[in-house]
C-alpha cells in the first residue's frame, strides 16, 4: 500500500506500508456429541454433521468425520473424528469415543413350567424349542442339563436348566423343577382265590404250591412291570379232624414300596370214610364158653381219629342160648362223621356160655 503525498506547489512524497494477510486460526467447532457407551455394535449411531456448528475466522470451511475401529463387536472401541479445515488449510478436529460393551444377557420370556409326575420315565425329554428367548444384540444358543437331588428314583426332585447364552458370552438362566415321586399303589388285576383241598397226604403240597402262586393273585403297576409278592398267615382254625381253615394276606410290592393286597382261605376238608385195618370177622363160632374167639375190629382214617363201636342184633341178653346166632355190627366212624360198618355174626354152640362183651 503506497501513501502519497502532494503539496500546493506539485511536490510529491511517497511512503509505502506493507500489509501481510496470514490465515494462521483454525475453525472452531461446537456441539460434538459426548462419549457415550452402547451395548450392541448396531447401536453405533450414525454421523450426523448437521449437528455440528463450525465457525471460521476468515471463510468458508469443509467438515468431515472418520471412524477408527478396535476391539471386537462384544467389546471394542470406535473413535469418531470431526476434522473441520478452513481454504487456507487449518484444521481443527475433536473426538468423540464410543465404547461398545455388550454385558446384558438374552433374554427370557417363556420356558417348560414346574411338574409332578408319578414314574421317572414320565419325565418328559428336554425341549430347548419351548424355550422363548430373545438378545438385545446379536444370535444366541440355547443348553440344558439335569441335576437329581437324590439317586432314589422312586422320590427324586430334577432340576432342569436351560441357559441362553448369547455370542459375547452373556447368559440366562432357568429353572424347571420336575417332581418324581411314585405314591401310586400296585392294581390287583385278580384276586386270590379261595381254596379246598380232601384232607390227606397231600395237603401240605397243595398249600405250598397255593402260596408260591399267590393264591392265584395277580397285579401290576403304574411304573414298573415286576411287582413281588410276600404273604402273612392268620392263625389258623382248627375244624373237624385234622382239617383247618387259614386266612392268607397275599401282598404285591412296587420298587418303590407301595402295596396293595388280597386276601383268600385255604381249607381242609373230610369227605373221606375211615378204612378198616382189621376188619369185623365175617362169623365167629363160640364152642367153649372161658374162650373168647371174636377179635376187636380195628380202623384207621387219613384225617384224624377213629371210634370203632357195635351194636348186637337182635337183642341179645348177655347169655349164650345154645343156637342163637348174633348179628354184632360194627362202626367206625372219624372226627368229621364218616363212617364205614361192618358185621360179624356169632354162633353159640352151648346155652351154659356167656358171651364176652
Amino acid at each position: 500500500r503506497t501513501w502519497t503525498a502532494t503539496d500546493l506547489c506539485g511536490n510529491v512524497a511517497t511512503h509505502t506500508q506493507v500489509i501481510t494477510i496470514e490465515d494462521s486460526t483454525a475453525p472452531m467447532i461446537s456441539g460434538v456429541p459426548a462419549d457415550e457407551t452402547v451395548t450392541c455394535f448396531d447401536l453405533v449411531p450414525e454421523v450426523d454433521l448437521s449437528a455440528l456448528s463450525v465457525s471460521d475466522n476468515c471463510n468458508d470451511f469443509t467438515l468431515v468425520s472418520n471412524d477408527v475401529f478396535e476391539g471386537t463387536s462384544c467389546y471394542g472401541m470406535v473413535t469418531r473424528t470431526f476434522t473441520a479445515t478452513d481454504i487456507c488449510g487449518n484444521e481443527y478436529s475433536v473426538d468423540q469415543v464410543i465404547t461398545i460393551n455388550d454385558d446384558v444377557p438374552p433374554m427370557v420370556s417363556d420356558y417348560p413350567g414346574d411338574l409332578t409326575v408319578n414314574c421317572i420315565d414320565d419325565v418328559p425329554a428336554a425341549d430347548n424349542s419351548a424355550v422363548i428367548a430373545s438378545d438385545n444384540c446379536n444370535e444366541f444358543d440355547i443348553t440344558n442339563s439335569d441335576s437329581y437331588s437324590s439317586q432314589d428314583m422312586c422320590n427324586v426332585v430334577i432340576t432342569r436348566t436351560y441357559t441362553v447364552t448369547d455370542y459375547c458370552g452373556n447368559y440366562t438362566m432357568v429353572d424347571q423343577i420336575i417332581t418324581v415321586i411314585d405314591d401310586v399303589d400296585p392294581t390287583i388285576d385278580s384276586p386270590a382265590m379261595d381254596m379246598m383241598v380232601e384232607c390227606g397226604e397231600n395237603v401240605e403240597g397243595d398249600y405250598a404250591a397255593w402260596l408260591s402262586s399267590n393264591g392265584g393273585a395277580t397285579a401290576s403297576d403304574n411304573c414298573s412291570e415286576y411287582v413281588s409278592w410276600d404273604y402273612v398267615e392268620g392263625v389258623p382254625t382248627d375244624d373237624c379232624g385234622d382239617t383247618f381253615t387259614i386266612d392268607v394276606t397275599f401282598t404285591a410290592m412296587d420298587m418303590c414300596g407301595n402295596t396293595a393286597s388280597t386276601t383268600a382261605t385255604f381249607s381242609t376238608e373230610d369227605t373221606t370214610d375211615p378204612y378198616w385195618i382189621n376188619p369185623p370177622q365175617v362169623e365167629v363160632v363160640f364152642d367153649d364158653c372161658g374162650e373168647n374167639l371174636v377179635e376187636n375190629p380195628t380202623a384207621g382214617d387219613l384225617c384224624g381219629e377213629v371210634l370203632v363201636t357195635y351194636v348186637d342184633a337182635p337183642g341179645f341178653s348177655g347169655a349164650c342160648p345154645e343156637g342163637e346166632n348174633i348179628i354184632r355190627t360194627y362202626t367206625a366212624i372219624d372226627e368229621c362223621g364218616n363212617y364205614i360198618m361192618g358185621q360179624t355174626i356169632i354162633s353159640v354152640s352151648y346155652t351154659h356160655l356167656t358171651l364176652p362183651t
